[in-house]
Parts: structure tokens; sequence; C-alpha cells
């Protein structure tokens, strides 16, 4: 007799999937190119790291995934699995790190860049602080790393509402409740994996020639469309110029940054009909 899943367990089990996207950040990283995104927190005074700690792991319950560890399926078929982490400790995410003397910002780039040019360890849930002491006029600083796979740059602003408050007396956490780590799944046989990956490329082949058929369904609607694209394919061909940043890539990253007045962004943005994220990423 065969067992049909429940809604409700088909919904946990596709929240547990990684989504093609997603899978790709991870199956493409090697040390040459690091997947993750990070943020270089600078504060006015010095921040104590054991109340770092304790606040963090008072509030990580509010997001669960900042528990759970990657699964990659048998043989690298089909795609990954967040699955709880049994072994779960916040102190192997949360680092006290002594920044070089002087202490002054060339410093915090070079320790930054080293920091960010590190593999994020797949046996642990992706992501990392670090809580910098050292820096000069008596400063804080709170490097973050998250990885690709786990976040993108909006779904990362979940962990800085973590570490931020609205106000400085801080904002009441809601009440923790007891983690009760979920049983991971039976690992699927080779058979199954290999039926998964071939339904997958299947569904993907069938996505991309409806994606084709519009395309071709829309340009010969549209003769203006057929115009703009012939006209464009010289410049498609062409060669792509080759810039001083169009380097195999190493693995080292080296991290700087400048600082912009709000308002100046504010009038482009303006000008331009964007947005301010439009603006810093032009720039």
């Amino acid at each position: 007799m065969e067992i049909l899943a429940t809604p409700r367990e088909r919904a946990e089990e596709a929240s547990r999937t990684l989504s093609p996207v997603d899978a790709a950040f991870l199956y493409l990283e090697r040390k040459e190119i690091p997947l993750a995104i990070a943020s270089v927190f600078i504060f006015d005074g010095p921040i104590s790291f054991d109340d770092f700690l304790s606040s963090i792991a008072s509030r990580l319950h509010l997001i669960p995934r900042y528990r759970q560890i990657v699964v990659m399926p048998p043989y690298n078929l089909g795609y990954p699995t967040w699955e709880d982490d049994p072994n779960f400790d916040i102190r192997r995410h949360i680092f006290r790190v002594r920044i070089d003397s002087p202490g002054g910002e060339a410093e915090l780039e070079e320790l930054t860049g080293r920091i960010f040019s590190q593999l994020l360890d797949r046996s642990k849930p992706l992501w990392e602080c670090y809580v910098v002491e050292g820096l000069r006029d008596g400063r804080g600083a709170v490097i973050v790393r998250i990885h690709h796979s786990l976040a993108d740059g909006i779904a990362g602003v979940s962990l800085v509402n973590l570490l931020l408050d609205a106000s400085p007396e801080g904002t009441e956490c809601p009440h923790r409740p007891r983690h009760r780590l979920r049983k991971a799944p039976p690992a699927p046989s080779l058979i199954d994996a290999i039926a998964s990956a071939i339904d997958t490329s299947l569904r993907g082949m069938m996505t991309a020639e409806v994606a084709m058929l519009s395309l071709a369904q829309d340009l010969l609607s549209n003769p203006t469309r057929v115009k703009d694209l012939v006209g464009a394919l010289p410049e498609l061909a062409a060669s792509v110029e080759r810039l001083p940043f169009n380097k195999p890539c190493t693995g080292d990253r080296k991290f700087c940054w400048t600082q912009f007045d709000i308002a100046d962004m504010a009038a482009i943005r303006d000008v331009a009909g964007a947005t301010i994220n439009d603006v810093i990423l032009s720039v």
C-alpha cells in the first residue's frame, strides 16, 4: 500500500530543499571563488563580546535556518537540503578578533580581506560573525559573513536585524521555545537519486523550450523587436574589452570602502528616476 505525503509534509520537504539557484552557489564554489556575502559594521564605541554573543544566542531561534547545515545528496545527484545541526554551538560562529596596530581603517580593511578570502566551513551552518577589538578611537566593529546559498542581500538582513536594535535601550526578545531537532529524512537510494536528477533535467529542458517558444512568438508578433535584435547582433558578437579587473580569480579578497553623503545619493536617485540601491550598484 502506498502512503501519500500530507500537504504539510510536502511543504516541509520543499522548504528543506535548496532552490536551483541556491544549489548552484554550492556546486560552483571553490577556493578561488568563495561565494559568501559579507558586511562590516563600525560603531562609535567598543562591542562587548560576551554581551554580543548572549544577545545573538537569545534571538537566533527567530531564524531557524541559521541553525541548519547543508546536506549534499548522494553522488551529488539532485538538490542539497537543509537539516538541523545536531552539534550546533554558537561559539563556532561568533569569534573575537583583535585588529593590528594602530587599528585604523587600513588595518580593518586588511583584516576583513583575510576573512573574506576563506571558505565557510560546510560542516556547520553557513554564517559567521567576528567581533573586532583594538580599533582606534575606542570604536568597535562587527564583520559578518553569510553564504549566498543561505541568504541573498535582502534575506541576509534577517541576521542583521538580530545584530542591531532600533533604540539604545534595546528591545525585548520574544520567548525562546525549546529547540527540538527535526529528524532528517532517510537518504534516497542511488536509483531514486538518478531518477530525481533525470526528472529535474527534463523539467529544465521543458521550461527552456517553453521560454524559447514564448520569445519566438513575441518576436514574430512584433516586427520592431526583430529589427532591434538584428541591429544589436554586431555589438553582441564583438569581442569583450579586456579591462584591468578581468583577470582569473585567485581566491584572495581585498576589501575597501568609501563614503558618500546620503543626500547626494538621493539627488542622483531623483534625477535618474531610480532607487538608492540602483545608484550604489552603478557606482
